[in-house]
């Protein structure tokens, strides 16, 4: 009786066997002309967005502009992460703008003078950490009667969150009736987006972006190494961490001929690595992948759907509630 046994030719074993360095770029040469580009059409469509920009204004690639950029972009940056999180879900939020908005009007409110509850004190000054946390309890607040809306109803999230920003937009409009402009002087929370690292500090935080990097990239292909699967090999990781590398130096070069790394920039960044964590190493996440993926199979694979549904809404506008702070600084 003959034994048929595996061979080289087996699609399993060969999922197992790892790649030299060659060997993967080959690979990813060949997955780019059969149409996998990756990131490449974005790179590529950033690069022209660029050159188009600074033949129309030589002024854009200058220093003191990207800086301003980098300013600029934390609060889309913020709402962003919190339109991902509500995608996962495999819902929609038209409301994040609004919910920033809204964030930004609480804090405003609260720290624009001192409150008075008529019998109790004549004028209470409130701190800027509560305001923040009033607010973004506020933006919590939404997300969840959102989220409930849209689980418990079975209620489309379009026509829940369109509703949503049309409410939102008139509380604000209702909020801010007959003062014009708020304005807003705590030093703390303009300190959010007016705030710039010092050379040294700069360069302990590029220090810190490209060793985490480096870290991550090579625990996760260790990981699938010693599961037996493809893994990227240690030569690409270096090869990545060196262009890593590269980048924030030239970010740090280019945004210290000016006011330097701002620290709106820096918090984003730890925003993402936190929600990278949760969304890829927790319980939660993988949830939030499996709900997003098939509700009724999560269902019956014991997820609790309806609470991580509301969960999901909740931490969505979470970010822009924090967004808002960016947006009011």
């Amino acid at each position: 009786m003959s034994v048929n046994t595996p061979t080289n030719d087996s699609a399993l074993l060969q999922s197992r066997e790892q790649q030299s360095t060659q060997e993967w770029l080959q690979g990813w040469v060949i997955r780019a002309r059969n149409g996998d580009l990756g990131q490449l059409p974005v790179l590529f469509g950033l690069l022209a967005i660029c050159i188009v920009f600074q033949i129309a204004n030589p002024i854009f690639l200058s220093p003191a502009n990207l800086v301003t950029l980098l300013v600029q972009a934390v609060t889309v940056i913020a709402l962003a992460y919190g339109v991902v999180i509500i995608l996962l879900l495999g819902e929609i939020d038209l409301s994040m703008g609004y919910t920033a908005g809204i964030s930004a009007v609480v804090i405003a409110l609260l720290l624009r003078a001192p409150i008075v509850i008529p019998g109790i004190t004549d004028g209470f000054a409130v701190p800027w950490w509560l305001a923040i946390a009033a607010a973004l309890g506020v933006a919590v607040f939404i997300g969840f009667l959102q989220g409930f809306f849209v689980t418990y109803f079975r209620l489309p999230s379009f026509i829940v969150t369109l509703a949503g920003q049309l409410a939102l937009s008139g509380v604000v409009l209702l909020t801010v009736k007959g003062l014009g402009t708020l304005s807003m002087r705590d030093a703390t929370v303009l300190g959010t987006v007016r705030a710039f690292l010092p050379p040294e500090m700069g360069l302990v935080f590029c220090i810190i972006v490209v060793v985490g990097y480096f870290f991550i990239e090579f625990q996760g292909a260790n990981a699938r190494r010693k599961a037996g699967l493809n893994a990227k090999p240690v030569g690409i990781v270096a090869i990545q961490t060196v262009l890593v590398a590269f980048l924030m130096l030239l970010l740090s070069y280019v945004a210290y001929q000016a006011r330097g790394i701002p620290l709106a920039f820096v918090l984003v960044l730890g925003m993402m690595v936190v929600l990278s964590y949760v969304t890829t190493r927790t319980k939660f996440g993988r949830y939030l992948f499996a709900v997003g993926g098939n509700k009724e199979a999560a269902r019956r694979a014991g997820i609790p759907v309806e609470r991580i549904r509301i969960y999901g809404f909740m931490l969505g506008s979470l970010m822009a509630g924090i967004a808002g702070i960016f947006l009011l600084a």
